[in-house]
């Protein structure tokens, strides 16, 4: 019994050196802990080999290792003074892009990395970050009471949206409310950090129809595109379409006999990036579109995301509507890793919408709802849709509430002769909850 209290008194030093690490604030609690933890490995190990040490030895060696922690936390907070400080600008300021990914270097600026915080290709390959000015030290959190809410009991679950707003809400949500792991801080830096997506508040009454499909071009030669018109009824025809592996987007609207009804969009960068997007020119009309690097992939190259800037024609209402084919290996976030590419769509989607702009990115993202760029794409759009086909790497996102999102998590439609289902979701955009009677 002697023994076994004696070597409580090392693990108080313990704790001591752990409470200096919270100073560093929740950024670097991380690494300041692994270090501490490292040199409680090693008395632990001592401990074992001399298991009944008298107290003054232990006691000795409690004022030994607590110096040894203080030193080295300090030391920790140290490097994290003048690393940290580096690395938060980076965070809180930073641009990369594919050439600064590459070259290293940086380049200062005055834009807000909530609006231009964005990797791109010239960043990527060059290795600079440009830096600019935003907001700092927020998190996905929108409540007061410290903590998160967990499905897992190990890290956060889905980002800034009703279940996080507190105790109260996250138990609604079946959670369990703790200071958890936060997989929204995973991975920033290196990579810039999540720039925020600004949430949507209808005006007007308005529902809108949305469908995202990988055609496999290369074996139906866009073959899939009478099954999507088969899908869509008369009543409720498609308002935009994204597709990946689209090749010749107006011979998918002949073979659909949508040439009437749809304008298209097509961005190709070599064989590997063609992506569509097809709108109903009948209610909706052009404002902008264009398109922007987004990843890497470890075989096929670069990977692009691109979008339209679209007007309802009788309400008003925009919609920015993004598509994108993501890098593989399935899951990797490519080269860059999944908080980069993450971090890469937002930035462009936050760079190239207005305020106020209804908000869905659709596409083949080539990664699952475990992996990093789902799970930080969750921490700031909504997560509306998911299909079946590679355990669901199609995915929609948008900054409209749950409550406005109909058919659950989307409709997967089966039957194409595409290795990728076809996957649909209805958003209601008016003002208030409603019952989906445009539908």
């Amino acid at each position: 019994a002697a023994c076994s209290s004696s070597k409580q008194a090392p693990w108080a030093a313990v704790g001591s050196a752990n409470a200096l690490c919270s100073t560093a604030g929740n950024f670097f609690l991380g690494r300041c802990r692994e270090v501490v933890g490292n040199e409680a490995d090693l008395l632990e190990a001592n401990i074992a080999n001399n298991t009944c040490q008298s107290q003054d030895k232990v006691a000795t060696a409690s004022r030994q290792l607590w110096k040894v922690l203080s030193i080295t936390a300090l030391a920790v907070l140290a490097g994290i003074v003048h690393f940290g400080r580096r690395d938060v600008v980076a965070e809180e300021q930073g641009m990369i892009n594919e050439d600064t990914f590459q070259n290293g270097t940086s380049q200062n600026g005055t834009t807000r990395a909530e609006e231009q915080g964005v990797i791109n290709e010239d960043a990527f390959h060059n290795g600079t970050s440009q830096h600019g000015t935003t907001e700092s030290g927020k998190t996905q959190n929108k409540s007061q009471a410290i903590g998160c809410c967990s499905w897992n009991s190990e890290d956060c679950g889905h980002g800034d949206n009703f279940c996080q707003e507190g105790p109260h809400h996250c138990q609604t949500c079946n959670g369990t409310w703790g200071n958890f792991s936060d997989p929204c801080t995973w991975g920033h830096p290196p990579a810039p950090p999540l720039p925020k997506i600004e949430n949507y508040v209808g005006k007007m009454k308005l529902g809108v129809k949305i469908l995202t499909y990988h055609l496999e071009w290369r074996k139906t030669g866009g073959g899939a595109a009478p099954f999507a018109r088969e899908s869509t009824s008369k009543k409720i025809p498609y308002d935009v379409m994204g597709f990946q592996e689209c090749k010749n987007p107006w011979e998918l609207l002949r073979q659909a006999d949508w040439q009437d009804d749809y304008q298209a969009i097509h961005v190709a960068h070599g064989r590997n990036v063609q992506l569509c997007i097809a709108y109903r020119n009948t209610t909706w009309e052009l404002l902008s579109s264009g398109d922007a690097w987004a990843s890497q992939d470890q075989k096929y190259g670069s990977r692009y995301m691109m979008w339209a800037r679209l007007r309802n024609t009788k309400t008003k209402e925009i919609l920015f509507f993004a598509n994108h084919h993501g890098p593989l290996p399935l899951n990797s976030g490519g080269v860059p890793g999944g908080p980069a590419t993450a971090s890469a769509l937002l930035g462009q989607v936050a760079k190239n919408s207005e305020s106020g702009d209804a908000i869905i990115l659709v596409g083949d993202f080539n990664a699952d709802g475990g992996s990093l760029t789902i799970r930080q794409l969750e921490c700031r759009m909504n997560h509306v849709a998911w299909g079946d086909k590679y355990n669901g790497v199609d995915n929609i996102f948008a900054n409209v509430a749950f409550s406005h999102i109909s058919r659950g998590h989307g409709k997967s439609l089966y039957g194409g002769n595409s290795d990728h289902d076809a996957l649909e979701v209805f958003v209601d955009l008016s003002p208030k909850d409603s019952d989906m009677a445009f539908l």
